[in-house]
């Protein structure tokens, strides 16, 4: 190992740095001194190359400051091998020396190592390999100082393994440690990386002079308070975070868009869902029309005929579950709910419409309070579901369960969206089409089927190749192709007649690899430079072979990867735990997400496989296509028969139905990307403008139509960026979506002219008395000032117009709901800093919409109107927070979101206040945030009474509560849309 003395200092970078690359490095001092460097950059934005450098520059510092032997050497940490290795081959790739004379061998290469046992001044493992070095069983009887090593405790022996690992590190050097991809650390194997930096920094040897580098493109947000705080421990605050809108604005990375395409299960899978739904239905209409039914009404105290006499207790623990257990009761023949009871749980006092999932809540509500229906009869229903099927793993599942979420995630109804994208991404991008398609699963056991034309049952890598293969082959013999599918082809979409173009196509995984014969010739020159010799397997198709290219998948990735860099291969189907993080391949500008992953820190990481920037083509523009499968039409009579139909939901189109569109739904909820509704950049799904009803098949027809042709418009997703990140400074922050409030209640109307006409009365009696006052004064004086009797009037009137201004403030901030939005959001910031939630500098006296000057460097709230829809030119109202760190910005709108939702079990209720009147029309759930503490929840009454209204908090797990906090869910009119905000994230102006 090269380690004299001044190594680091003697590396250069090869390259030129990235606007915000230079400007983490520029910081890079301060930022250390507290022992960490924390950046959180979207993928394929370059954290690589910024943690070497990072990693250079500080250990140049610490060999200069302490003549250290070996310098500061590294040990980077990364989840996956290829990641581990990608690190060793930038560096080798990128840096050099000052002065080269190694005679042609790079010296870089004896640098850098992959293994604890034997480092280097740059270590490059995965996170598994720290682990295992310290909990790796020892065979031998005794070690190396005659301890017997057999009889030792786990503990014991992971505490020897530890302190031998860290003398050997410290040793060689190692001062650095730079966590890649650090959202990996809330894995079980944190522990012990925790355990590793602590010993380290305790080694007298490191005097505590370690240096954590923590990069990241997902910081675990989402995280619970415990393990934020394990989290920013460990990697430190987060100094810097790079937003895509400004990497994309600069060039460095591309513009993209998301897409979406639905599908239909096949007709054995929607024929397996059909026999669940008349299952669920049967069971339902069994129950309710049988004993246990009637058993269940009377424990819950409610009169089957109707005559009520009083109100259950437990009906002010379980509103919702009495709602739904008198839904059933109106569909029980002999059965009359209480109309006393529909008034206390309903705003509308009337009961809704039957649907199945008020059969689940009832259900689940009996097996689940044997405290008050009897244990006997809560065993007793869980037993009969059971037999009917209608349990998963213990709990009631009349909608679902998990064998049917899962085959509507991975239904292979899903193949025939993939080859209709195939078909049409081919047709508009032609040659430079370089298409990748992530996916769960090999089913390397359907090799049997490709070239035999049978149908294809499962969705996997084989599946997906074998039916990209069938398209290509029909590309092939029906041409010209229909590009858009109906719609008429614009100037950037081609046709395949028109130069004959067909996609060549491959799979890869870590045991599978097909590629086509034609590329034999490539493979083997590939293959031979990393020292592989490959060997070929012929397939019934035998334009296609299998690949055997050793047990390395760091081969395969770089055989791979060089044949989709250079035009050879267009498609290529790969695992998600293959390439779905860590792989860099540039010319992918057509992403498929085959994959049923719904979570934040894995959609984002394989979303960053095409949205690279590429220098041989600044005009790319990469397509990142979701996929859905919805749930088959409606069941009619003719399938189910009458006594079971009317226990099913009736047909609805105003919804798309099924738990994978729900998935897709919230996945689109984790990145961003332009808005064809706003024009702005942010998450959502709701921002490509096309999800609204009816969804019956016509209308998944349109959706996928408008998709494929927007698609094709691959200019017009490059100007959307281009205009909405034009003049902004990229940053972006959460914000609350809510439709305008419903008119509030005449009564809270008039409330404030009453106050108004109080102070008008008070002031001219005052007046009055005072002209009275002052009267008898000059006559028994016989002398004095007479002002008039006019003049004083006006003058005790003017006295008034103070607190008269003040009801009209306030009460324009109760009715205006712009003004009502914007002082919410402000007594919420201002009690979330109160409580310490937010620890940064608050303004709470910002205009809405705008910035002032003094509030650069401040966390303030803003409001402003954005547009729902392009057709009708409705709005919606949209809050946020700018400034501050993400997280405090994810704590204000997570309580935002909570505060304007519709009022369910709060813990406390937040009730309107005006001359000692409550008025319940002006009420709001408290947010968890502030219902841990007494004194958290007054924080917020108060800063409510000074931002918005008088007001109370009603604690609601009294009797006297519970009376209150039905009244507040029947009559308030901030909540009575029904409707729970939406959280987006969004660009801010």
């Amino acid at each position: 190992m090269m380690s004299e003395n001044g190594i680091w200092r003697r590396l250069r970078f090869r390259g030129e740095f990235r606007d915000y690359q230079r400007r983490v490095l520029d910081a890079a001092e301060h930022h250390a001194a507290d022992g960490h460097i924390h950046i959180v950059a979207p993928p394929g934005s370059g954290k690589t190359i910024l943690g070497l450098e990072l990693i250079r520059r500080h250990g140049s510092r610490h060999g200069s400051r302490h003549g250290s032997k070996h310098g500061d050497n590294a040990l980077v940490l990364s989840p996956t091998v290829a990641i581990a290795d990608q690190w060793r081959q930038r560096f080798v790739d990128n840096f050099r020396m000052n002065h080269n004379d190694s005679n042609g061998d790079n010296p870089l290469r004896s640098m850098v190592s992959d293994d604890l046992r034997r480092p280097k001044a740059l270590t490059s493992v995965t996170y598994q390999a720290l682990h295992a070095a310290v909990s790796e069983h020892d065979n031998r009887s005794n070690d190396d100082s005659g301890r017997d090593v057999a009889a030792e405790s786990p503990k014991d022996r992971e505490r020897r393994l530890l302190a031998a690992l860290v003398d050997r590190l410290v040793a060689a050097g190692v001062r650095t440690i730079c966590l890649d991809e650090a959202h990996h650390l809330r894995r079980e194997w944190q522990r012990i990386l925790e355990s590793f930096v602590a010993a380290l920094r305790a080694d007298p040897r490191v005097r505590n002079d370690v240096l954590i580098i923590a990069l990241t493109a997902t910081p675990p947000y989402d995280a619970n308070v415990n393990e934020w705080k394990r989290y920013i421990e460990l990697c430190g605050d987060i100094d810097e975070e790079i937003f895509t809108p400004e990497l994309v604005r600069n060039g460095d990375l591309c513009p993209h868009q998301d897409f979406v395409m639905l599908s239909y299960p096949t007709p054995a899978e929607a024929a397996e869902i059909r026999r669940f739904r008349i299952k669920a239905g049967d069971a339902v209409r069994w129950i309710v029309d049988g004993e246990l039914f009637d058993k269940a009404v009377a424990a819950a105290g409610i009169a089957a005929d109707g005559r009520q006499r009083h109100v259950p207790p437990s009906l002010y623990d379980h509103p919702d579950d009495y709602l739904a257990l008198m839904v059933l009761m109106n569909r029980r023949d002999g059965m009359v709910p209480p109309k006393r009871l529909v008034r206390l749980v309903t705003a509308k006092r009337m009961l809704p419409a039957y649907r199945m999932s008020y059969a689940q809540r009832v259900f689940r509500f009996i097996v689940g309070a044997p405290e008050l229906f009897g244990r006997d009869l809560s065993d007793r229903l869980k037993r009969e579901l059971t037999r009917l099927g209608m349990t998963d793993r213990g709990r009631v599942c009349l909608l679902d369960n998990d064998r049917l979420t899962r085959k509507l995630m991975s239904s292979a109804g899903k193949l025939e969206s993939i080859g209709r994208i195939v078909r049409h991404e081919s047709g508009v991008m032609g040659a430079r089409l370089r298409m990748l398609v992530l996916t769960d699963y090999i089913r390397a056991d359907e090799k049997r089927r490709i070239g035999d034309g049978r149908p294809i049952t499962s969705m996997g890598l084989v599946p997906i190749f074998e039916t990209i293969r069938r398209t290509v082959d029909t590309m092939a013999t029906n041409r010209p192709m229909d590009v858009t599918d109906g719609s008429t082809p614009t100037n950037e979409t081609a046709t395949i007649s028109s130069d004959g173009f067909l996609p060549l196509i491959g799979a890869v995984s870590g045991s599978l690899t097909i590629m086509p014969a034609i590329l034999a010739d490539d493979i083997n020159r590939l293959a031979t430079a990393r020292g592989v010799t490959p060997k070929y397997r012929p397939l019934p198709d035998e334009r296609y072979c299998e690949v055997d290219l050793g047990s390395s998948n760091g081969v395969k990735i770089a055989i791979m990867t060089a044949l989709v860099e250079s035009g050879r291969l267009h498609v290529l189907i790969g695992t998600k735990s293959l390439l779905g993080e860590g792989w860099d391949s540039p010319s992918v500008n057509t992403l498929v997400l085959a994959s049923t992953v719904g979570s934040f820190m894995l959609t984002n990481q394989m979303r960053g496989r095409a949205i690279r920037a590429l220098a041989a083509d600044p005009r790319k523009v990469a397509n990142i296509w979701h996929l859905a499968a919805v749930e088959p039409g409606h069941l009619t009579f003719n399938e189910v028969g009458e006594q079971t139909m009317q226990w099913l939901d009736p047909p609805d189109d105003a919804v798309i139905r099924g738990d994978d569109f729900a998935t897709l739904r919230r996945r689109f909820d984790c990145f961003i990307g332009p808005s064809y509704v706003s024009r702005n950049v942010e998450s959502g799904i709701d921002r490509l403008g096309v999800f609204t009803p009816p969804y019956d098949r016509d209308g998944i027809a349109r959706i996928n139509a408008v998709m494929l042709q927007r698609s094709g418009r691959r200019a017009e997703t490059a100007e959307l960026w281009r205009k909405a990140v034009d003049d902004t400074d990229g940053r972006v922050a959460q914000a609350v979506q809510t439709d305008r409030p419903a008119p509030p209640p005449r009564m809270v109307l008039l409330l404030p002219l009453g106050e108004i006409l109080a102070y008008i009365v008070l002031s001219q009696m005052v007046g009055l008395m005072v002209d009275f006052a002052s009267g008898m004064v000059r006559s028994s004086a016989r002398s004095g000032a007479d002002f008039g009797f006019w003049p004083m009037m006006l003058i005790c009137g003017a006295m008034a117009l103070v607190p008269i201004g003040r009801v009209i403030m306030r009460w324009r901030a109760v009715m205006v709901p712009r003004r009502t939005l914007f002082a919410l959001s402000c007594a919420v910031l201002d009690a979330l800093h109160g409580v310490g939630a937010v620890s940064s500098v608050v303004s709470t006296d910002v205009l809405t919409g705008g910035r002032r000057a003094d509030s650069v460097d401040r966390m303030f709230a803003t409001v402003e109107e954005t547009p729902v829809s392009d057709a009708d030119g409705e709005s919606a109202l949209r809050c946020m927070a700018v400034g501050g760190a993400r997280r405090e910005q994810g704590v204000f709108a997570a309580t935002m979101a909570e505060l304007l939702s519709p009022i369910d079990n709060p813990r406390y209720v937040i009730v309107g206040r005006e001359w000692g009147v409550r008025t319940y029309g002006v009420s709001l759930p408290c947010p968890a945030v502030f219902a841990r503490r007494k004194r958290d929840v007054e924080a917020l009454r108060a800063s409510l009474q000074r931002h918005w209204t008088g007001c109370t908090i009603i604690d609601t797990h009294t009797e006297e509560g519970r009376r209150i906090l039905l009244r507040c869910r029947t009559r308030s009119f901030l909540n009575r849309g029904g409707k729970t905000p939406n959280t987006v994230t969004t660009l801010v102006r």
